[in-house]
């Protein structure tokens, strides 16, 4: 897909993708924008790989959403679950109690020196915020192989406190 093909299906399916958002999903018009403005970078990054001859833009765009919205609850369903944030953990606010942050800093070393030398980088890209279709293709390998080593790393946090 070229780029002016590209902002055609922008302007043709964006109505369609915030109504699918808001609508669909039941998401307030922030949160839509959000996903929407992810759903098209993601779109973007991928648009060489859009075949017209396999599915229609709005189904393409909207196959995209489905993944963008599941990742976004994904994302803070692990968030709810883990009360202890790793990425704070590395730095201490002057009001945070310093034993509570030598606990927290110790809990994150110990993780670190529990994880194989393949989930370190994707341990360290999952608290950069980055998704597993991301995860993988920075460390070469498939998101669903991704999954299964975040679902290690939660279990081996979970022994760890």
């Amino acid at each position: 897909m070229t780029e002016p093909e590209f902002s055609a299906v922008y302007r043709e399916c964006s109505p369609k993708l915030m109504r699918l958002l808001r609508s669909r999903y039941g998401l307030r018009e922030e949160l839509a924008e959000e996903l929407a403005s992810k759903v098209w970078l993601q779109a973007w990054r991928f648009h060489d790989r859009y075949d017209s001859a396999k599915a229609l833009p709005i189904t393409w765009i909207a196959n995209i959403a489905i993944s963008v919205v599941s990742n976004h609850y994904r994302t803070l369903k692990n968030r709810k679950t883990y009360s202890t944030d790793f990425q704070e953990s590395e730095v201490i606010d002057n009001r945070t109690d310093i034993e509570e942050a030598a606990t927290l800093n110790d809990m994150h070393e110990r993780l670190r020196d529990s994880l194989t030398p393949e989930q370190l980088p994707i341990l360290d890209a999952w608290l950069s915020g980055r998704n597993d279709i991301e995860i993988g293709e920075a460390v070469g390998l498939p998101s669903g192989s991704i999954h299964w080593h975040r679902s290690r790393i939660r279990e081996i946090a979970r022994k760890i406190g």
